[in-house]
């Protein structure tokens, strides 16, 4: 399966120009500013150093750009006010958006910057439809997925965020064409170096390469694929669909140089995963199946199963003890294709009902599903304590009967659990994005935990993360329009201070 996934993977890349054919020109003697990351903030900020007459490096580690937007098939890009807004009749403003955003976010938001992305938004998605002339379909916006919003303002590029990608390379080319930038791929950064004063003056590859500039921009990515950076802040159990670019080294580098940090407590995940394959996330349960339960390692239910939104699935799995929540199955409820037990990225890993079958075998002959005739023997199979699950399964039966759920107020797919034949699913938590972030300014500088400026350095993206603007919360487009917004942002601030060190 992993196999198959990748050659897509290499298939889509080739079919949208992301994947490097060969290296760029030669390297360029006097960048103005270094960009650490080709994902979409990195490609972001190094076209706009461009475009504003500077010269820039953008530094690589694989063979291709992209980043963590390569996964992302719908590619939702938040702005506001923006032109497609106009013409589809929508009002929307920046204090309409502010306030949505400290709706979710409360106390954790930094209100220069949301105040800022909800200026500064706009003006980027009309950049990508005016000058890299990314196609958004029908041009009308949407309040996206996820939670809700007070006005339309999520758009969908055609082909998802690789088209976009693709764009922002396209134009980015130009400039490695007429000698004002350079692309290096396979260039993996190991160290940011400063000067006596701390401040900073360039970066180091794997090889040893010392490269220099006046600013240096990281856009990294998050810290999604780094499994002990995970552990340390937010997790005991998790896996992962992140990029395996997503190793966290922005992080690591904004700690060497003493920059402070905001919203690390919290990291965005799925619920689900079937740990049967260590950290790489390949399967998963269909939690929200017609009549599941979803039971903590105590035995006690966690949510209401099926109105459970995205955060609330999130919830219930990050505060899970040991974030292990085990989804339960009557055998009545489980159709013929047994698509409820496995799949891959929401799919279903087969069209054959006996594979599927033969997988939720070989999952219970692991260990990581369970079957049992009796409650008590469901329990006594995953460690459950038994009275309590006894308990909980009888008063959901209860439930059932009187139509309504007197625990959580569910009224959707009541289905008792009296087959005598049950399944249950260990599952916890995976990523694809990280949510918290490093400190910056409304200028994209790495700042300390005082707020001083660490002089020469800055940052953008998903390593600012969406913390600073949203908390908790998780609005459609929000991870995409931070890479935008902020990589342009990033890039006319290092420019200008670029400018002044000269």
């Amino acid at each position: 399966m992993k196999k198959v996934i990748s050659l897509l993977l290499a298939l889509l890349l080739a079919s949208t120009g992301l994947m490097a054919l060969a290296e760029s020109n030669a390297v360029i003697a006097d960048p103005d500013v270094l960009v650490v990351g080709a994902g979409m903030s990195g490609l972001t900020t190094a076209l706009k150093v461009c475009e504003a007459g500077g010269k820039a490096i953008l530094f690589e580690q694989t063979e291709r750009v992209g980043g963590s937007s390569l996964y992302s098939s719908s590619g939702f890009i938040m702005g506001i006010d923006t032109q497609m807004q106009k013409d589809a009749g929508i009002e929307d403003s920046n204090e309409l958006a502010l306030a949505d955003f400290q709706s979710y976010a409360g106390d954790r938001i930094n209100l220069p910057l949301a105040e800022l992305f909800c200026e500064k938004s706009g003006a980027t998605v009309d950049w990508l439809e005016t000058d890299l002339a990314v196609d958004f379909g029908d041009r009308v916006p949407t309040k996206g997925v996820y939670q809700d919003m007070s006005a339309a303002r999520v758009y969908t590029p055609v082909g998802g965020a690789p088209t976009v990608d693709a764009a922002l390379l396209a134009k980015l080319e130009e400039y490695v064409a007429n000698g004002q930038a350079t692309i290096l791929y396979n260039t993996l950064v190991t160290e940011v170096n400063t000067d006596e004063s701390g401040k900073v003056v360039g970066v180091t590859a794997e090889d040893g390469t010392a490269y220099t500039a006046p600013a240096t921009v990281l856009c990294t990515g998050g810290y999604g694929y780094n499994e002990e950076l995970l552990k340390k802040y937010n997790f005991t159990n998790v896996q992962s669909m992140a990029p395996k670019t997503a190793i966290g080294s922005g992080y690591v580098f904004a700690e060497e140089l003493g920059g402070g940090f905001n919203g690390l407590d919290y990291c965005s995940n799925y619920a689900g995963g079937i740990q049967d394959t260590g950290f790489d996330f390949v399967h998963a349960a269909a939690v929200q199946y017609p009549g599941a339960i979803w039971v903590n390692q105590e035995g006690e239910r966690v949510a209401d199963e099926m109105t459970a939104d995205s955060t609330v699935r999130e919830q219930s799995w990050a505060q899970a003890s040991d974030n292990i929540v085990y989804v339960l199955y009557d055998e009545s409820m489980i159709r013929d294709d047994y698509a409820v037990i496995v799949n891959v990225s929401g799919k279903p890993v087969s069209d054959d009902p006996a594979r599927l079958k033969e997988m939720l075998d070989q999952l219970i002959a692991d260990g990581y599903a369970f079957h049992a005739d009796s409650i008590e023997g469901l329990a006594e199979a995953t460690g459950m304590d038994a009275a309590k699950l006894g308990a909980t399964v009888e008063q959901y039966n209860a439930d059932c009967e009187a139509g309504k759920d007197s625990v959580f107020g569910r009224t959707d797919s009541l289905i008792p659990f009296n087959s005598g034949s049950y399944y249950a699913i260990r599952t916890i938590p995976y990523v694809l994005m990280t949510s918290g972030g490093v400190n910056v300014n409304e200028k994209m500088q790495l700042i300390k935990e005082d707020g001083t400026p660490i002089e020469g350095i800055y940052a953008a993206g998903e390593l600012v993360g969406k913390n600073c603007l949203l908390g908790t919360g998780t609005l459609g487009g929000i991870g995409h329009g931070v890479c935008l917004t902020f990589g342009t942002i990033a890039a006319e601030s290092a420019l200008e201070y670029a400018n002044g060190a000269q």
